[in-house]
């Protein structure tokens, strides 16, 4: 409750969902501030001593690895909200972001 009481008062799922998703609650406004790992990449040139390749460069990326902030624990806050309209920091159901990783191989002729 609004005092800090428990609630006893039971309300139906139409009515819960409908005070839930209909404006700018607490519960669906969070604050923009976050730190994100967008992306970190790591490489080696190896010299190689061949007539068709001089150079061998490994390297290994990952995008979106991390994401820290106190209102930011299960999604990301760059998706969280559509582009139509003016509902910036509105939060109404929102996907994880999806992390990726990969490998490159680059020959130097």
């Amino acid at each position: 409750m609004a005092d800090g009481t428990v609630n006893t008062k039971r309300v139906d799922a139409e009515t819960w969902a409908g005070g839930f998703y209909s404006g700018p609650a607490a519960q669906n406004v969070f604050s923009s501030d976050f730190i994100k790992l967008r992306e970190i990449t790591v490489g080696y040139t190896l010299p190689i001593k061949s007539n068709v390749i001089s150079n061998l460069k490994v390297s290994a990326y990952g995008r979106n690895l991390a994401l820290w902030g106190p209102d930011t624990k299960h999604f990301d806050p760059e998706s969280a909200t559509t582009s139509s309209g003016n509902v910036q920091g509105i939060e109404g159901g929102a996907l994880p972001s999806v992390a990726t990783f990969g490998l490159n191989l680059g020959f130097q002729f």
